[in-house]
Formats: structure tokens, sequence, C-alpha cells
């Protein structure tokens, strides 16, 4: 009898193998849509491919952080059971609502906000600003095609100086008609 209570311990595993095979899942499934020829688009693989590989470098660091900490082990086994309850119900959720339309819109358009936000806060974009600002202030903008054509030379050579590219004129008209008007 005793033999057999051991046994039946030994089948269960470690709440840190529990969560560990929840992250080589969800690598195996990221693995599979890159190898399955699904329609995916280039930018979609890349995330993919970058999310597989931080995956596992995440959850070791994880996994080292839990362990250096001074705590029982049955407060650490309790911190992996619910992170492998955490991730199975997110994978689980995430595999669901990638078959509903509106989810699939919804999250086009988070990343679409997000890659907004990216451009918007590039450095380039960000200089090219601070040239505007620099050279004529940031009042208000009466005619931003005029003003645009007429401060492009300074603009770029504040932008060249910074080692930036220089912009075309419809850059800086576009720039300067988020100015408000007079």
């Amino acid at each position: 009898m005793r033999a057999m209570a051991e046994m039946k311990h030994a089948d269960i595993r470690p709440p840190e193998d529990s969560a560990n095979l929840v992250v080589n899942l969800v690598e195996a499934v990221g693995k599979k849509i890159l190898e399955s020829g699904r329609n995916i688009t280039i930018g979609e693989k890349i995330e993919i491919l970058s999310s597989v590989a931080q995956l596992r470098l995440i959850f070791d660091a994880f996994s080292d952080l839990v362990k250096s900490l001074q705590l029982s082990p049955d407060k650490k086994d309790s911190i992996f059971k619910y992170l492998a309850i955490l991730m199975t119900h997110g994978f689980s959720i995430g595999q669901s609502s990638l078959a509903i339309p509106q989810i699939q819109k919804h999250l086009r358009d988070l990343q679409a906000a997000s890659m907004r936000h990216k451009r918007s806060t590039a450095p380039e974009k960000i200089a090219l600003l601070n040239a505007i600002k620099d050279i004529r202030g940031d009042g208000p903008c009466e005619h931003p095609w005029k003003e645009a054509v007429s401060i492009l030379g300074l603009v770029n050579e504040n932008l060249e100086s910074q080692g930036y590219k220089p912009v075309k004129v419809d850059v800086v008209y576009r720039r300067l008609q988020k100015f408000p008007r007079s």
C-alpha cells in the first residue's frame, strides 16, 4: 500500500515542471504556426518568432528569481502552480479568441495603434518636431504649406547636424498641419 502511494506521488509533477510544460506547449504551437504554411504576414511571423524566443528566456529568468527567494518550498510550488494555471488559461483564451473575427479585428487595431505610437515617438520624428519648433516656435500656423516651403532648408540643416536624413517639404507640411491654426 505504501509503495502504491509513493508511486502515485512520484507521478505528480512538481509545479515548476507543470509551468515548464505550458511554456513548451506554447513554444511548440508557435513553431507549428510558422511551419504550417498558414497565410500570415511577415510582421506576424517576426512577432511569433520573437515571442517564442523571449518566452523561454523570460520563464527561465522568472524561475531563477523564484528559486532565489527566501520562501518555503510550498510557497515556491504555489507560485509555479499559479503561473502554470495563469499561462494555461491565457493560452486557451488566446487560441479560442483567434477564431472570432471581432477579436481578430480588435487585435489588429491594437497592433496598429501600437505601431502608430512607436512611429510617432521614433527619434527621427521627435528630432523633426524639435527642429520645426526651434525654427518657428510652437505657435499657430496660418498657412502650413507656405511655411513648410520657407523653413525646409533650415529644418534639413538642423536634422543633418543631428545625424538624421533630410526630409521633403510634404513631411514638414504634414507636421505643421498638426499645429493649431491662427
